[in-house]
Parts: structure tokens; sequence; C-alpha cells
């Protein structure tokens, strides 16, 4: 008998380590299951992906009630544990029919989502159309949500010495490092040290109003020596984490009449129309090659892709890598951002003077959900789950358990839009 027993204490300890490898080193799980409410029953698909080749940790659920679906995908990872939705609050009027998903950790990982139309809304945009909205969602503060956690916070200012730039610290993502131009350098932003988060970064000992030659790749800024006249042969290097300054020199010059393509895996690709030669800049090796010229050509990224290009290509266009852009489809822009399981579509609409900002999953293109509305879609950028952009003088940024958030007021803007930012994740 103590034997027995002895065998069934071992095969319970398999099981059991067997169970917790399944769920801390496989690459995630599909469940699907039902939550009643009251006089409705939402039926729940929860994907969840983990430790797979192109795609972040991430769920995806879809809820479905009364033939109406709302998707919705997440970068966080709930401890990894399965049927982590709770409760699903449901409310539908003439107009608006919304769901608030109650997560079992209770943390508030996104707005109450409202269909109007075909168009899913965040509640932040829509909170005064509606008393019946409103009524629901003051309801769901049982539940733990909380309408300030999405308003913008700029109570708290820093601006530079010289009143180019001021940044609104409590706006700042953790382990988000950004720069945004200035005439002589860089400013540096991030909220690592919460006594200091601004800095000014000096490179260039005059002014310069225009730096074409310039980029990120991985943590590293890089621009060319505009201390320089004609042409150059020196690249400035600054950490955007460390906030360290090199240098890194090449054997011969690069003119001044060159431009960036693009960054890939870190590396940067510039090409000199004056030589036609193409080089490819390694920050963190320090290294410059020559990559490409008129008798061999040149590379070409195309959305996740090289291609191979004559030289003349690029002198006769600026042939800037296409990292996101795909066809239209009757936008003025689509971006495909990530791959099937975790990745999303931005579309960017046109109205008058402004752009329209949705998105989509990738497992459910068709339905669409409203982001923001903007001034300029020429300097998006996209960090994880974050959309990065431009609005007016300010620099700002989307993300779901946010909703919008303004990093930066920066005067210049206005009078020069060659001022570029740039944007990274690093947890150091």
């Amino acid at each position: 008998m103590k034997k027995l027993l002895g065998m069934l204490v071992i095969l319970c300890m398999f099981y059991f380590i067997i169970q917790v490898g399944f769920k801390y080193l496989g690459s995630g799980h599909t469940v699907n299951y039902e939550i009643k409410g009251n006089n409705y029953l939402v039926e729940v698909s929860e994907k969840a992906t983990f430790k797979t080749k192109g795609e972040y940790d991430s769920y995806y659920f879809t809820f479905t009630v009364n033939n109406r679906v709302f998707p919705f995908l997440t970068y966080q990872t709930f401890s990894k544990n399965d049927r982590v939705v709770k409760n699903v609050e449901y409310f539908k009027n003439d107009n608006y029919e919304c769901i608030y998903p109650v997560f079992k950790n209770e943390k508030q990982v996104s707005d109450i989502l409202c269909y109007y139309g075909d168009i899913l809304y965040n509640y932040h945009d829509l909170q005064n159309r509606s008393g019946e909205l409103q009524k629901f969602a003051k309801d769901m503060k049982e539940y733990g949500y909380d309408f300030a956690h999405f308003v913008d916070d700029t109570g708290k200012e820093v601006a530079d010495q010289n009143g180019q730039i001021t940044i609104y610290p409590k706006n700042i993502a953790s382990n988000h490092y950004i720069g945004i131009d200035n005439y002589a350098g860089i400013y540096l932003i991030n909220n690592y040290l919460e006594s200091k988060p601004l800095y000014d970064i000096k490179i260039f000992s005059d002014d310069t109003y225009e730096k074409i030659i310039e980029a990120r790749g991985s943590r590293y800024y890089i621009t060319a020596d505009y201390n320089s006249t004609y042409d150059f042969n020196i690249f400035h290097v600054v950490d955007l984490v460390y906030n360290d300054q090199k240098t890194i020199k090449y054997h011969s010059s690069i003119s001044f009449n060159s431009y960036i393509q693009g960054s890939v895996d870190g590396s940067i690709y510039l090409f000199d129309r004056n030589s036609k030669k193409q080089y490819k800049i390694d920050p963190k090796a320090e290294t410059v090659v020559e990559i490409g010229n008129e008798q061999t050509g040149i590379k070409y990224y195309n959305l996740g892709k090289w291609e191979n290009r004559k030289a003349v290509d690029a002198v006769n266009s600026t042939l800037y890598f296409n990292l996101y852009t795909i066809e239209s489809d009757g936008y003025e822009r689509v971006d495909k951002v990530g791959n099937d399981l975790s990745g999303y579509y931005y579309y960017y609409k046109k109205n008058g003077n402004e752009y329209q900002v949705y998105r989509s999953t990738i497992k459910d293109k068709d339905i669409k959900t409203y982001l923001f509305t903007t001034t300029n879609i020429n300097e998006i950028k996209y960090l994880r789950d974050y959309i990065y952009y431009k609005d007016g003088n300010y620099l700002k940024y989307y993300q779901d358990m946010t909703g919008i958030r303004t990093i930066a007021y920066d005067k210049e803007f206005e009078f020069n839009n060659s001022l570029h930012y740039y944007v990274y994740y690093s947890t150091k």
C-alpha cells in the first residue's frame, strides 16, 4: 500500500512538472469558453502566443455577443494563465453596442470598447455622446474601470534652457527612450532617472538647420559630421539609452549629396548620389562598409525581403526602404506592422487637412478601431503596441492601456519639418 501511494505521489509530481513546463516553456494555448451575463451570453475565444519567432508574446481575444464580434489583442501576458477573462459587461442601445472585459487580475487592460456603426471606438472618444452610455461607464467602476486612466496628464512640465522644447514626464512610457532633433545635436528623453528626464546632447559647434543624413540603428542615433562642409568621413553616434557619444571614422570621403535609405536589424543604409555607392553602417560594431555601387547594383529592403536594384534608381529618385506600407485599398496609406498572430494593420484616411487613424488586427482585418486624428503622418513610428506621431508642434503616442499621451511640445516643429524624432525600447 505504501509503495502504491509513493508511486501515485511520484506520478502526480511528474504531471505537475509537465503542466508547468507546458505553461512556461510552451508556445501558447487556445481555449474557448462562455461567460453568462444578465440576459446575454458571451463566447470567448482566447489564443495566447509565447516564444514564437517573429511574434510578440500576446493574448488575442474575440468576444462574441448577439452575433457581434469584438476582437482584442494585448501584449499583456497574464502570467501565461488560461481563461483569464473573469467577466464581460455588455451594453446596447439604438446607437452603441459595447463591452468591458474584466480580467482575473482586475488590471485595466483596455477601455470600454464600443461599436458605432461598423467601427469600434474607445469610450474616451464617445464619452459625451450618450447619457445611457455614460451611466454604463460609471457602473463599470465596480469592476475597476477608471476613466481618469485615459486622461492625458500634462500637468508637470520640464523645459530646456532655450525654451525650444517642453516635455511631460508623467507621460513617458517605461523603457521607452526618445530622441528629438535640435540644431546643435539631439534631446534625449526618458524616465529612467526621475530627477532628469531631459538631456541636451551637443554634437556640432554650429547650428545645423537641416540634417538629411541621420537615423537610428537599434539603440544608436547617428548623424553625419555637419562640422564639415562639402563631404565627410566621420559619423557621430549617440547611445539613446546611456547618453554616451562616440564617432565612427571611414577611410574615404562621402558626399553630403547622400541620404539614409533606412535601418534594418540595427544597421543603417546610406546612398551617395555623387559616387553612386551604397554603405552599410553598423553603429554597434562601429563599422562602415561599401556594399553596393554602379557596377554591382545596390540592395533594397521591401516589406521584409531584400531585392536587387540598379544604383541609378537611387540617383534618379529617393529610394527609401519600405518597412511597412502595403496597397492603400482606398486609404491614404495602409501599414502592416508585425506578423499574423500579434500584428496590426494601420489605416490612414485623409479628411480635409487631417488624417483619421484606424487599426485592425491582422487576424480580423475587416474590423477597424478608431485611434486618433492628427495633422501629420510623415513620421509615424511603431514601437511594440505603441504608435508615435507628430500632431502640430506636439509629439504624442497612442496605446490601448493609456489612450493618447503627449510627450513633448517643440516650437520648432512648426518652422522646420526636417526636425525628426526617434524611439527605442530597452529594459537596459
